[in-house]
C-alpha cells in the first residue's frame, strides 16, 4: 500500500511539473507570437517595410558595420551611445550585411522577454487568465505609439531589463523575499543597461536603493550591505569588459570622454537648479499628456496602488521612487525627444492591472459570455493601437522610390567609393550605398563638437569624399561655401518625413581643372 501511495505521489508530482512546464511554454509562445505580429507592423526593421529611415538606427548600423571592419567607435567614428548597442548592430551586420532583418528578430526576442516579465507582474495581483486579456492591449499600445519611434532604439532593447527589475521589486514586497542570484543578475543587467545608454541607470539605482533601505529598516544590516555588493559585482562585469576592450585598443580615455563626459556636459543644457527642475517637469509632462490613454493609465495605476492595500507602505514608496528616479535620469538633460518616453510606457501596465482589479469587482469574468465579450474588446482595441502606428504610412513606399537608394544608384554608377553625410544625423545613405565612412565626423550630432566643423571644412577642400549628401530644411538654410566651391550638384529630391519637409542634395567632387579655375 505504501509503495502504491509513493508511486501515486511521484506520478502526481510529475504531472504537476509537466503541467507547470506546459503553462510556461505556452505562455512564452504566446508572448513570442504577440511580439512577432505586433512588431511586424510597428517596427520599420521588419520585412513589412522597405527601409528604416530613422537617423538614429542608421547611425547605430554605420558604427556597427564599421566596427566589424576594424573602424572603432569613439576612436575612429564619433558617436555617443553605448558600446553594447554598436556591438548589437555589428553582430547584425555579420549575420546578414546591409539588412535590418537580424535587428527585427532581436527586437522580437527582447519584446518577448519584456512581455514575459510583464505577465509575471500581472500574475502578482491577478489570476492568470487576466494576463491574456492585458498583454495584447499593453503590447500593442506601446509598439503602436509615437514613442516607439521606428524600432531598434536603445530604449527598446532595455525594456525587458526594466520590466524584470520592476517584477523583482514588486515580488519582494508581495512575497517578502528576493534571492541572491536575482540580485546578482539584476546587477549584471544594470551593467548591460549602462553599456547601452547610461541615462537609464536611474531605474537600477532606485531598485537597489529601495531594497537596501528596506533591509536596513528591518535590521538586516549584513543583508543590506551584501545585496549591494552582489548587485555591483554583477554590474561590473559588462562595464569592466568594455573598459578592458578599449584599454587594450588604446582608447579608454576617448571612450570615457565621448560616452560619459560628452553626454553629461555636451548634451545637458545649463540652467540654474530651479529652472532645471521646471524644465525636467515640463519635458516629462509634455510627453505624458501627448497620449491621453497613456496619461490616464499611468495616473490610474499610481493612484490606485497608493490608496489600496495591494502593497505595503514601503512597497508604495518604492514603486513611486522607482518610477520617479528612472524618469529623472532620462529627462535630467531637459531634452524631450519622443523616444525618450518609451522607457516610461511600461508603467502603463500598473494602470491596466488597476483597471482590471476595479472591473473584477463589478463584472463576473467567470461567465463565458463575459469572457468572450472581453476578448473581442481586447482584440478590437489592440488592432486600433497597432494600426494607428505612425510608421504604417511608410510601408507603402517602394525601395527604388526612396531617396537613399536613388542617390546610392547614382553614387555606384559614378564609381563613388567615399561619402560624407553632412549637416544632419545619418540618413541611411551609407547603408544604401554600402560605403563605410572615411572620416571621424561622419554625421552631425545634436550637440556642439569642438573642432568638427574646421576638420570637415579641411577635408572638403581636400576633396576627401567622392560624394556629399546634404539635407536642407528647418536646420540648414545655407550651404557650406566649401561644398559649393569644390563640389557640384548632381541630384536633389524633396521628401516628407512625418510633419517635416526636406530637400536632399547630392554633390559630386569637381575635377581638378574646375577647382584650379575657381582658385585662380
Amino acid at each position: 500500500m505504501k509503495c502504491i501511495l509513493k508511486k501515486f505521489s511521484k506520478n502526481k508530482f510529475k504531472d504537476k511539473f509537466r503541467d507547470k512546464f506546459k503553462d510556461k511554454y505556452f505562455f512564452f509562445l504566446f508572448c513570442f507570437f504577440l511580439s512577432f505580429v505586433i512588431l511586424f507592423f510597428c517596427s520599420k526593421n521588419s520585412p513589412f517595410y522597405p527601409f528604416n529611415n530613422w537617423v538614429d538606427e542608421n547611425a547605430f548600423y554605420t558604427v556597427g558595420i564599421s566596427w566589424r571592419h576594424g573602424i572603432l567607435p569613439y576612436l575612429d567614428l564619433f558617436e555617443q551611445k553605448g558600446p553594447l548597442l554598436y556591438l548589437i548592430f555589428m553582430l547584425s551586420s555579420w549575420i546578414l550585411p546591409y539588412s535590418f532583418l537580424p535587428i527585427f528578430l532581436l527586437e522580437v526576442v527582447c519584446y518577448t522577454w519584456f512581455l514575459y516579465f510583464s505577465g509575471k507582474v500581472i500574475a502578482l495581483f491577478l489570476e492568470k487568465k487576466y494576463v491574456y486579456f492585458i498583454l495584447p492591449l499593453f503590447a500593442s499600445l506601446i509598439a503602436g505609439s509615437i514613442f516607439f519611434s521606428s524600432g531598434g532604439s536603445a530604449e527598446e532593447f532595455c525594456l525587458p531589463i526594466l520590466m524584470k527589475m520592476l517584477y523583482d521589486l514588486l515580488y519582494y514586497f508581495v512575497n517578502g523575499s528576493i534571492r541572491k542570484k536575482t540580485l546578482f543578475w539584476d546587477g549584471f543587467f544594470a551593467g548591460v543597461m549602462a553599456m547601452i545608454k547610461f541615462t537609464f541607470l536611474g531605474f537600477p539605482f532606485a531598485f537597489m536603493m529601495c531594497l537596501f533601505f528596506c533591509f536596513l529598516f528591518s535590521r538586516e544590516y549584513f543583508k543590506s550591505l551584501f545585496s549591494c555588493v552582489l548587485f555591483l559585482l554583477g554590474m561590473s562585469i559588462p562595464v569592466l569588459g568594455f573598459c578592458l576592450y578599449f584599454y587594450f585598443h588604446h582608447g579608454l580615455d576617448v571612450f570615457i570622454n565621448t560616452y560619459f563626459i560628452f553626454n553629461i556636459f555636451g548634451y545637458t543644457k545649463k540652467f540654474p537648479l530651479l529652472i532645471r527642475i521646471e524644465m525636467i517637469f515640463l519635458s516629462f509632462y509634455k510627453k505624458l499628456t501627448t497620449n491621453v490613454i497613456v496619461f490616464h493609465l499611468i495616473d490610474l495605476g499610481m493612484i490606485y496602488f497608493l490608496i489600496n492595500g495591494h502593497l505595503s507602505k514601503k512597497g508604495k514608496i518604492s514603486l513611486i521612487l522607482f518610477f520617479s528616479l528612472g524618469a529623472l535620469g532620462i529627462y535630467y538633460g531637459a531634452k524631450d525627444f519622443y523616444y525618450y518616453f518609451l522607457m516610461v510606457l511600461p508603467f502603463c501596465l500598473i494602470g491596466f492591472i488597476s483597471l482590471f482589479l476595479l472591473l473584477k469587482e463589478k463584472v463576473n469574468f467567470k461567465e463565458k459570455k463575459i469572457r468572450i465579450y472581453t476578448f473581442l474588446v481586447v482584440i478590437f482595441c489592440s488592432l486600433i493601437f497597432v494600426f494607428t502606428s505612425p510608421n504604417l504610412m511608410y510601408a507603402k513606399n517602394k525601395k527604388e522610390d526612396l531617396v537613399q537608394y536613388q542617390f546610392a544608384k547614382i553614387i555606384q554608377e559614378g564609381g563613388g567609393k567615399t561619402l560624407l553625410n553632412y549637416g544632419f544625423l545619418d540618413g541611411g545613405f551609407y547603408f544604401a550605398s554600402r560605403i563605410l565612412p572615411n572620416t571621424k565626423y561622419f554625421e552631425k550630432q545634436n550637440a556642439f563638437i569642438p573642432g568638427m566643423k574646421e576638420k570637415l571644412d579641411e577635408e572638403i577642400r581636400e576633396q576627401k569624399f567622392d560624394y556629399i549628401v546634404l539635407r536642407r530644411g528647418i536646420h540648414m538654410k545655407e550651404i557650406n561655401p566649401n561644398i559649393l566651391n569644390y563640389y557640384e550638384l548632381v541630384s536633389s529630391k524633396k521628401v516628407q518625413e512625418r510633419e517635416f519637409f526636406y530637400t536632399y542634395l547630392l554633390y559630386h567632387k569637381k575635377n581638378q581643372l574646375e577647382v584650379d579655375s575657381y582658385i585662380l
